[in-house]
């Protein structure tokens, strides 16, 4: 049990949703949900819940159920492999919760960062914060994704005039009111879901703030965009679905439908 005087139990009041979309991830998946368990959910308020959307096709699927067993919180959306886009609005549009946490399931991202994103929720100003975003700093990724993932946030900065850094990272704290307003409008950058998630909320005037987190190598297994030619392929593909979004935009509106 956790002991009573941990600043952590006191940072957050209301209950967490923990979203992680999960695909063959056998070799790492229980040590993921093990320590996510033991470091985040064990001190957040009751009700809180760890959401899967899983598509696998190895063994990750009976170890979910087995830690299912152990931690009840754990809900585990089984479905066929349709695309990470679509893996994360089924997860958004599931969480029961006020507040709302996204992240991948591959154990790059460190737990200790979310109780600096919480904190910075519960010390924020009176209205408080809409997003808190996590951007990668020190990042393990190979060099192709570190020089592509630059080249797209340039872009982004230049084509929308975003304050954002790091803005595809799956690591947000989110409040439920700008996941059920925005959500349902994502459409265009399916790989790159949460930039276009991001976009979309600094432009409909949500209060966002930028918090840089910790990064680590996968502790096994490889990445599933496994080669430089598909992780530029999925970069081009996102920079013309920012376009489209853009040609999309209404003069007096961001609510863009495609």
């Amino acid at each position: 049990m956790p002991d009573a005087s941990d600043e952590r139990l006191s940072l957050l009041t209301e209950p967490v949703s923990i979203l992680m979309p999960v695909y063959n991830e056998a070799d790492i998946i229980q040590t993921v949900v093990e320590e996510w368990c033991q470091e985040v959910i064990n001190f957040l308020p009751p009700g809180s819940e760890l959401l899967f959307d899983d598509a696998s096709d190895d063994q990750t699927t009976q170890i979910l159920q087995s830690l299912k067993e152990r931690y009840p919180y754990i809900q585990i959306h089984h479905t066929e492999r349709d695309g990470f886009g679509n893996a994360a609005k089924r997860l958004y549009m599931a969480a029961k919760n006020p507040l709302i946490f996204f992240t991948d399931s591959d154990g790059q991202h460190l737990p200790d960062d979310f109780w600096r994103v919480a904190k910075a929720m519960r010390t924020s100003d009176i209205d408080g914060y809409d997003m808190l975003h996590g951007y990668k700093v020190n990042r393990k990724h190979p060099y192709y994704q570190i020089l592509g993932s630059a080249l797209f946030n340039i872009f982004s900065r230049l084509l929308f005039s975003s304050k954002g850094r790091d803005i595809n990272s799956s690591f947000k704290l989110i409040k439920r009111s700008l996941v059920q307003d925005q959500v349902p409008k994502l459409a265009y950058v399916p790989t790159f879901i949460n930039s276009e998630l991001y976009i979309r909320a600094e432009k409909a005037g949500y209060r966002i703030h930028n918090i840089p987190v910790g990064h680590r190598a996968r502790y096994i297994g490889e990445s599933k965009v496994s080669t430089s030619i598909s992780y530029f392929r999925h970069g081009l593909q996102s920079i013309h679905g920012l376009l489209a979004l853009k040609k999309s935009i209404s003069k007096n509106s961001w609510d863009v439908s495609p």
